[in-house]
């Protein structure tokens, strides 16, 4: 006759009806599944996964099918824990033998939490996701300084106010604003018509090429290099030009034309020199 334990639901019986009686030397039923799944700590589970693969009664008992792997509700989780826990050890004991319901029982609980914890794990890309993934841009190192200098103007635009103000070192004032305010692409827009009106001017060139270099708006070396050779020898804004123009070809990818553009300014005294002489052991050292 099936021996049932008090708490023993009734769909319970006929699972206790196949598997009473078991062989002698099993392990407790309700260790089967949490040793196989890694749930018990590895000195207790060792003994009883080796058992597991001799036994193909014990085998059965640690399967669990999906179905049936689906949370307990609050009252069978109250159920289960009144009967599982106070049998759970925590070191190797010996093996005997328990009711199979506290078996399925706990096979539902630790499937339970083997499932969770496999479902938190991020899903891992497929291969032909992988594939299809673009390598990540590697970020540009450049060993130029591209720092915002500060504004330098014509002496025209120094000069006192009077009743007829000089129409170029207006028009440069205004297009100067967005630049100062690091609106670059409007000073850009403003200052290409400047230069378009004032084509033997440096400033409006060289503040163009400035703004497309740190607005990132395009290649700034035409600007620059007009700049460059519009503005008078041994003035800080040629001086200025002569930089911003090496830092923008390194920037393009044009080290030897920056280098070349370098060794004017460190070959003279000058406000850069000090600066242009490192940039160029920097440039070839690399």
């Amino acid at each position: 006759m099936t021996k049932l334990p008090p708490d023993a639901e009734h769909d319970e019986v006929p699972m206790f009806a196949q598997w009473q009686p078991v062989a002698a030397g099993c392990p407790p039923p309700h260790l089967l599944f949490p040793a196989v799944e890694g749930v018990l700590p590895a000195d207790v589970a060792a003994p009883i996964v080796a058992h597991v693969e001799a036994c193909p009664l014990c085998q059965e008992l640690s399967r669990v099918e999906p179905g049936d792997a689906a949370d307990p509700t609050s009252p069978e989780a109250a159920r289960l824990r009144a009967r599982i826990l106070p049998a759970a050890p925590r070191r190797p004991v010996s093996f005997r033998m328990i009711p199979y319901a506290a078996a399925a029982a706990i096979t539902l609980v630790a499937g339970g939490l083997v499932l969770a914890r496999l479902a938190s794990r991020p899903a891992a890309p497929s291969p032909a996701a992988a594939q299809a993934a673009p390598p990540a841009a590697a970020t540009p190192v450049f060993v130029l300084a591209l720092n915002k200098p500060v504004t330098e103007l014509p002496p025209e635009s120094l000069t006192l106010r009077s009743a007829s103000p000089d129409r170029y070192a207006s028009a440069l004032a205004h297009a100067l604003e967005p630049y100062e305010r690091g609106d670059y692409a409007e000073a850009v827009a403003r200052l290409t018509l400047v230069a378009r009106d004032h084509p033997s001017r440096p400033h409006p060139a060289y503040y163009l090429g400035l703004s497309t270099l740190l607005g990132g708006l395009g290649d700034a070396t035409a600007d620059l290099e007009r700049a460059r050779t519009l503005a008078a020898k041994g003035t800080s804004l040629r001086a200025d030009a002569t930089w911003y123009l090496a830092v923008a070809y390194e920037r393009h990818d044009r080290r030897e034309s920056a280098v070349a553009t370098l060794n004017d300014l460190c070959a003279a005294p000058g406000p850069r020199q000090a600066q242009a002489c490192a940039g160029v052991r920097a440039l070839t050292n690399r």
